[in-house]
């Protein structure tokens, strides 16, 4: 597991757990996630820290979209935001990887019943993985 570390004292490792007792292990630095607005969900999905153009308004259509998919669970925002910037990939093309991955993760046999409600955050990782190398 320590090749896999990041090195530095600039960086951060974040755990996440649906868990919650984790939290009782660092109170001081829990945070609990919850799902966040549409607002805040697609101001996410289209922030550009070096861009102070407005987006037109079918991009803000298309991140409602993904937004949607994705429950407005932030993890897996943040997840499609970074995948859609290194692949250049619009918030329309994304969501058709998404859903393409949710169905086939959906057609593997159920293992947990209860976790499938989470199946577009599951996909949203799953299409990320693709491009590592």
């Amino acid at each position: 597991m320590l090749p896999l570390m990041p090195q530095g004292k600039g960086c951060v490792i974040i755990i996440t757990s649906r868990n919650r007792s984790i939290g009782e292990l660092s109170p001081g630095a829990h945070l609990e996630l919850d799902a966040m607005s549409m607002d805040e969900a697609i101001e996410l999905l289209l922030y550009s820290p070096n861009s102070s153009v407005q987006p037109y308004e079918q991009a803000r259509v298309d991140a409602r979209a993904v937004a949607e998919e994705l429950g407005c669970l932030p993890i897996a925002l943040a997840q499609a935001r970074s995948y859609m910037f290194q692949t250049k990939d619009s918030a329309e093309a994304y969501l058709k990887k998404i859903i393409a991955y949710k169905d086939r993760l959906l057609a593997r046999p159920i293992q947990h019943k209860e976790g499938m409600r989470y199946a577009s955050t599951y996909a949203a990782f799953e299409a990320s993985f693709e491009i590592l190398t």
